[in-house]
C-alpha cells in the first residue's frame, strides 16, 4: 500500500461527501419521506452549504463522514499490513 495514494483517496472521499453525498441523501429523502419542505434539490444542498459556512454539526457530519470512513480503512489496511510484515520477518 503506498502513502502517496492516502491523499487522492481522501481528497476523493471530501469532494464526494461535500458535492455527491448532499444529492444523495436529498433522493433518498424524497422516496422516503416525499418532498423537502422548502423546495427541491437546489434548495437542499443550499441548505447544506449555508450550514457548513453556519458550522452546523450536521451539515459537517455529511461532509466529513467519508473523510473520516476512509481514512480509518486506509489507517486500519496500513495497520494490517505492516503487522503481516513484521510477522514474516520483511522490513518496510
Amino acid at each position: 500500500m503506498d502513502s502517496r495514494n492516502d491523499k487522492y483517496w481522501l481528497l476523493a472521499a471530501l469532494v464526494f461527501g461535500v458535492f455527491v453525498l448532499p444529492w444523495i441523501v436529498y433522493q433518498t429523502g424524497v422516496h422516503v419521506f416525499g418532498t423537502y419542505a422548502r423546495g427541491g434539490a437546489t434548495a437542499f444542498v443550499g441548505d447544506f452549504f449555508r450550514g457548513l459556512v453556519a458550522v452546523r454539526w450536521f451539515s459537517w457530519t455529511l461532509a466529513l463522514g467519508p473523510f473520516l470512513l476512509v481514512g480509518l480503512w486506509r489507517g486500519f489496511a496500513r495497520m494490517l499490513m505492516s503487522n503481516a510484515r513484521a510477522a514474516r520477518g520483511d522490513r518496510a
